[in-house]
């Protein structure tokens, strides 16, 4: 997977499960023709995004919302699958250096740019796994997303003043700005926001969820 890239590890400690929980920023995610393709494409023109009027939820108070692409989802229920071809021929670049052996979304979010930076609600990401609500199915102890333990990946494609904050429990919050070709890694679900930015067109971010 090319050479090694910069990582920074803020933290691994005891979270209320007694899990170590990890979370990384990583400079260099990609190999810079890939990031730079990425950014053409997704801060132009060519995609087909879908407006949602919440950025967060919907009871997300900011009066923002955002637009998206589902690029990937698979898993939750067990017997669904959607795709969109288009932006996954264009991201499978990146799909095939990350190597995954699972992944069950690949989401993409666009914000638009405001006079001064919006602050999202703050959320958790849906995750196929519920510990109050598992059986989707009555195959689902076979099926990967059947167990807690989902990581993330949230790609930043373009540079610009936004940002994402991360609230961890009985923890400093930690603003992570949005830098081209960076990404942030975690393998536990934390309460987090997004924010617009004012200095670029748009923001854009990719969202992976995976195994």
């Amino acid at each position: 997977q090319g050479e090694p890239r910069e990582s920074k590890t803020f933290y691994r400690y005891d979270n209320r499960k007694g899990l170590q929980m990890t979370f990384k920023i990583i400079k260099d995610f990609l190999p810079v023709e890939v990031a730079t393709r990425i950014n053409k494409v997704f801060t132009g023109p060519f995609p087909a995004w879908n407006f949602f009027e919440n950025a967060a939820s919907p009871n997300d108070k900011a009066g923002h919302g955002y637009f998206h692409i589902k690029a990937f989802d698979f898993g939750c229920p067990v017997d669904f699958f959607s795709m969109e071809q288009n932006a996954m021929a264009e991201l499978r670049p990146m799909i095939e250096y990350l190597n995954l052996k699972y992944i069950r979304r690949v989401k993409c979010n666009l914000y638009a740019r405001t006079h001064k930076i919006v602050q999202h609600g703050k959320h958790y990401d849906d995750t196929a796994y519920n510990e109050n609500f598992r059986p989707y199915d009555i195959n689902a102890g076979e099926h990967p997303w059947s167990k807690p333990g989902e990581k993330t990946i949230l790609y930043y494609v373009n540079s610009n003043d936004g940002y994402t904050e991360y609230f961890p429990e009985n923890k400093k919050s930690i603003k992570v700005p949005s830098v081209f070709n960076t990404a942030l890694y975690t393998d536990e679900n934390i309460l987090h926001c997004s924010s617009t930015c004012t200095d670029q067109p748009v923001r854009v971010t990719i969202n992976i969820n995976f195994r």
